[in-house]
């Protein structure tokens, strides 16, 4: 099995459809300055889609693509935008509009054995960490 993992490369699936992709995202692809189109969104704006919050809006746009997986950042905490608050930059919400598209979702990089938990109790399908002790003593509990 073969996953691509990127925004910038949304026309890969053009060549065969039956690549797995993911989609990556992290504050430096999702805020531009001075609201400019970030090249690492295949041209997409965020704020082009309909969702209520941004978390929405970013799975809206990994769908528009034809992502088969959401890879959002874990290690960015988001400023406060509109209603949201300040969270995580994988929030349940961010989940639950992946999930409903038919998206999995893998946050990357978790480090932390309390943020991997949180994200596993949000619906995260799995995680991308640089620690796999952090998964196999997660998978033992």
């Amino acid at each position: 099995m073969f996953v691509h993992s990127a925004f910038s490369d949304h026309q890969l699936k053009t060549l065969d459809d039956k690549l797995i992709t993911s989609a990556l995202i992290d504050g430096d692809t999702a805020f531009t300055p001075r609201g400019s189109t970030s090249l690492w969104l295949a041209g997409l704006r965020l704020e082009s889609f309909p969702g209520p919050s941004l978390s929405e809006q970013i799975a809206q746009a990994a769908h528009a693509i034809q992502a088969d997986i959401l890879s959002p950042t874990e290690t960015l905490l988001i400023p406060s935008l509109s209603h949201e608050g300040s969270s995580h930059f994988t929030t349940p919400e961010m989940v639950s509009e992946a999930h409903r598209l038919g998206m999995k979702v893998v946050p990357w990089t978790v480090n932390g054995l309390d943020c991997a938990e949180e994200l596993f109790k949000n619906g995260a399908d799995g995680i991308i960490t640089d620690y796999l002790n952090i998964v196999r003593w997660w998978a033992k509990q």
